[in-house]
């Protein structure tokens, strides 16, 4: 269900009134196959799950390694999420131009620091399978040599 926002929320009725207000104003309903693949996702069999943690966990580990040996990168592990929030600020452009770089001459996709608040830094994400990830860091890494 990645990439549908789909979500809930659990708080005292005083703060979910609010809550409400505000995404009542800012999204629209969730279709209904995401609701129905909710009721699923929550109760459904749940076996799979540490198989597929362990799978992350594992390409966590190894775009880590791989981030932290790279040159004019710095890199903090994440703990909750399938993205690295990347400190780029070494390679001396803005996050706009840096992925605009990456994508047209090394075809690796990357979200644009800026769109956090960070302009000095990249947002890449680990769920993909590792030989696509093995290839991505490579380039990444010569790009980051060359730079």
């Amino acid at each position: 269900m990645t990439g549908w926002r789909l979500g809930y929320s659990a708080a005292p009725a005083h703060i979910a009134k609010y809550i409400k207000l505000i995404q009542d104003h800012t999204a629209s309903n969730a279709t209904t196959f995401c609701q129905y693949g909710a009721i699923e996702a929550l109760t459904g069999d749940q076996g799979f799950i540490s198989d597929l943690r362990e799978e992350y966990d594992f390409r966590r580990q190894y775009v880590y390694s791989r981030l932290a040996a790279m040159p004019k990168i710095k890199v903090v592990e994440p703990k909750g999420a399938f993205y690295f929030f990347l400190d780029t600020s070494e390679l001396g452009m803005g996050s706009l131009d840096l992925c605009e770089k990456l994508l047209d001459r090394y075809k690796v996709a990357a979200v644009p620091g800026i769109a956090f608040g960070n302009d000095k830094a990249i947002r890449i994400s680990y769920c993909t399978s590792l030989d696509v990830l093995k290839e991505g860091l490579d380039r990444l890494e010569d790009f980051c040599k060359k730079h």
